[in-house]
């Protein structure tokens, strides 16, 4: 709970299909969100991508739900050491950036219906 609490907005878990490209770099990659908030998300990768890597995002939140183009950059990654991550899992921790008005809508009803579920569950 400590981490979450350093953190500017609330997290939930995932399992959403990702493609990732580095700027500049002619392929994308596919991984999978296992962790987002309105701030940035968590792709696990077996190759991450380097710190302050610029990337581009494609997401859907759902299967109806449209895709989501955005911009991040890593902040973190992890391949040889991947217990450091949250997951345990190799991957990157990307900030997001330069995402439309309407899809951090998106992402911000998706968290906060996450939110409520996992609050509903019992612990």
């Amino acid at each position: 709970m400590e981490e979450q609490s350093r953190r500017a907005h609330p997290r939930v878990e995932a399992d959403i299909s990702v493609s990732v490209k580095a700027v500049g770099k002619p392929a994308m990659v596919s991984g999978v969100i296992k962790n987002i908030s309105l701030g940035g998300v968590f792709v696990q990768l077996d190759e991450p991508l380097s710190f302050g890597t610029d990337v581009d995002l494609e997401f859907s939140l759902s299967a109806a739900a449209k895709t989501i183009r955005c911009k991040g950059v890593v902040l973190w990654s992890t391949r040889q050491t991947p217990e450091k991550s949250p997951s345990g899992l190799p991957g990157m921790g990307i900030r997001l950036r330069d995402i439309s008005v309407r899809d951090m809508r998106e992402l911000a009803e998706y968290v906060s219906v996450q939110l409520e579920s996992s609050d509903a569950a019992p612990h």
